[in-house]
């Protein structure tokens, strides 16, 4: 039993380095940061891997929570004090613009959607909460992205690899950087069928009481229901619920 309990603290740490991890840890960094053996820090990962709770990137090999971890995290804020002041907010703006509404967090690389309200529309856009989609071209991902303090966005833009998904994904990382200090000046972010073609999304961030940007609700549409003179409509409800839950939590600006 003792065995047991030994093998579940060292899993534990392990989830909690990854935690707090923005860009990843390789094999090696875990070895070093826990203190054990790079054959009990493999073996462990490859238990948790099997099981989903972490995930490798295929190309720079570095470890992150697994989906089956931000699909715990996911079920956990819905049941707590985050989801009683975000969700009426969200279900509200939801029956405004009738659209899939998304809230989601910042993890790694990705952009995860940890709760998703749709429409009574069927002709609608849906991931299910725990879907992990890059941040880079996405609404979501990129209104987090330009929050985010400087020193940590550069480390993150600089291990981005910018894989076109559509014609229209940002592949440069000048131009990236441009556009996210525009969603800082603005507010808000589009997704202009960057990561899925025939979808346009908006985005805008949610503070705590510091002020911090602890999440990122987006509204999901189908292009061809969301033309330009619809975006800045759009954008104002989608930044008004954004700050009612920010001042739900704490935040005192904007006031």
């Amino acid at each position: 039993m003792a065995q047991v309990i030994r093998s579940i603290q060292k899993a534990l740490e392990t989830i909690e380095l990854l935690a707090q991890a923005e860009n990843g840890l390789s094999l090696s960094d875990l070895a070093a940061r826990t203190g054990y053996p790079i054959s009990t820090v493999h073996r462990l990962l490859a238990s948790m891997f099997e099981h989903g709770y972490v995930e490798q990137d295929p190309q720079t090999k570095r470890y992150y929570l697994g989906l089956k971890i931000l699909a715990l995290q996911a079920q956990g804020i819905r049941r707590r004090h985050f989801g009683r002041f975000a969700f009426p907010h969200l279900n509200r703006l939801r029956q405004h613009v009738n659209e899939t509404i998304n809230l989601g967090v910042l993890s790694g690389q990705d952009v995860v959607y940890l709760e998703t309200f749709v429409p009574n529309s069927s002709m609608s856009f849906y991931a299910p909460p725990g879907t992990r989609m890059p941040s880079y071209c996405t609404a979501m991902g990129k209104v987090l992205l330009a929050h985010l303090p400087p020193e940590t966005q550069d480390a993150l833009l600089s291990s981005l690899e910018l894989k076109p998904f559509t014609p229209h994904t940002i592949t440069s990382l000048p131009a990236l950087r441009t556009e996210l200090a525009e969603i800082a000046q603005r507010g808000y972010a589009v997704d202009n069928e960057e990561y899925a073609a025939g979808v346009r999304c908006i985005s805008a961030p949610v503070r705590d009481h510091d002020s911090t940007v602890v999440a990122g609700v987006s509204v999901t549409v189908l292009a061809e229901q969301l033309p330009t003179e619809r975006i800045k409509p759009t954008a104002a409800l989608l930044t008004q619920a954004c700050l009612d839950i920010s001042q739900a939590l704490g935040y005192q600006g904007d006031s």
